[in-house]
């Protein structure tokens, strides 16, 4: 079942499985290991070790196209506002090589699972959502470009494409696990802090 943005794009899905039987030599992992498999899977969806670092520096990039094609090549604001999203991608660029060392050498990369969907997630949606204050009033307006009757083609395409990659953003701090769920897996797995209290 398609799950609509509010862009109206249908970029995820709700599947639903009734009464599925499995064939034992289709079973991955082992019989009753089912969550150490969905773990593992979870922990590539979540980029436990090699993330694109490489997208999100062309995302800077393109801000920075969006910058100069507002016409704010000098103003002090946005282009603190560039930096700040370029050190983030920076800094994240330096951790992948970090853990890419570290895997190769045989070393433990369980835990890198959350810090990392944390990280990429927020970093991501940060570089997205300056693009949208960049947008000004434009940027205001949700689901149809036709709320903007007096802009030039060029202003629709750049609506147009930081709309949706600023959702898809939003989405991504929920799929691979919430990131309010990674925080909690960071503090009591990783930092050893006490368990939140179950009911």
């Amino acid at each position: 079942r398609p799950l609509t943005m509010v862009d109206g794009t249908r970029g995820f899905a709700e599947v639903f499985f009734t009464d599925v039987r499995v064939p034992v030599g289709n079973v991955v992992g082992g019989v009753d290991n089912g969550w150490a498999v969905a773990m593992s899977t979870l922990g590539f969806e979540r980029g436990a070790v090699f993330g694109d670092h490489a997208k999100f520096s062309g995302d800077v990039a393109d801000l920075a196209a969006l910058i100069a094609a507002r016409g704010l090549d000098d103003d002090a604001q946005a282009l603190d506002e560039l930096g700040r999203v370029l050190v983030q991608t920076e800094v994240y660029r330096a951790n992948v090589h970090r853990l890419a060392a570290r895997a190769e050498a045989g070393g433990e990369l369980d835990s890198t699972a959350s810090i990392n969907k944390v990280f990429w997630t927020e970093m991501q949606h940060d570089i997205f959502d300056t693009g949208i204050r960049l947008l000004a009033e434009d940027g205001a307006v949700v689901g149809d470009p036709g709320a903007l009757p007096d802009a030039d083609p060029a202003t629709l395409r750049a609506w147009s494409r930081w709309h949706h990659r600023y959702w898809y953003a939003r989405a991504a701090m929920i799929f691979g696990g919430t990131n309010e769920i990674q925080r909690n897996i960071i503090s009591e797995r990783v930092l050893g802090l006490p368990m939140e209290p179950r009911r």
